[in-house]
């Protein structure tokens, strides 16, 4: 039985122009999977970032927490600050692996309309973490999936 190259060829091309023009829908779900992760990891630490104000607190203490799988020691932080003469306290979301690393008077971002919404400021990119790697990857593979999908459908039309 002798296979002819230029049918396999032309085969291929087939499946191959099938398969390109349907990825487009694989770079949306994926985009918006990926943006729909973000929103649940930053949902409340987004609009501290947009509207929050900044007040120095007062590092309370370390709480260690039970080991996890790896065996690490993980530490929890409790702060307190101030707004309008009431005092509010607040576990940070972040864990850390070691006890310390913390100023004594850490930089507090809070929601001057509901204050028990708060965080440590960690800089720029860190405050950031973890839901803007993903919102970035999801927004790129948002509008790669759009412009793909536009040309095939284009390409369907022609």
């Amino acid at each position: 039985m002798q296979i002819d190259p230029s049918a396999l060829e032309q085969s291929a091309q087939r499946v191959g122009k099938a398969w390109i023009r349907w990825v487009w829908c694989l770079q949306l779900m994926a985009g918006l999977a990926l943006l729909g992760l973000s929103y649940v990891l930053g949902a409340e630490r987004y609009p501290l970032l947009l509207r929050g104000e900044v007040v120095q607190g007062q590092l309370l203490r370390y709480e260690r927490l039970p080991p996890d799988q790896t065996q690490a020691e993980r530490y929890r932080v409790y702060v307190a600050f101030i707004h309008d003469g009431r005092l509010y306290q607040f576990a940070d979301w972040n864990l850390l692996r070691v006890r310390g690393g913390v100023a004594k008077q850490p930089t507090v971002i809070y929601d001057p309309v509901d204050p028990t919404l708060a965080m440590l400021d960690r800089g720029t990119w860190r405050n950031a973490l973890p839901w803007l790697p993903p919102a970035l990857v999801g927004v790129f593979l948002l509008l790669v999936g759009l412009r793909s999908g536009w040309k095939a459908r284009s390409a369907e039309c022609a």
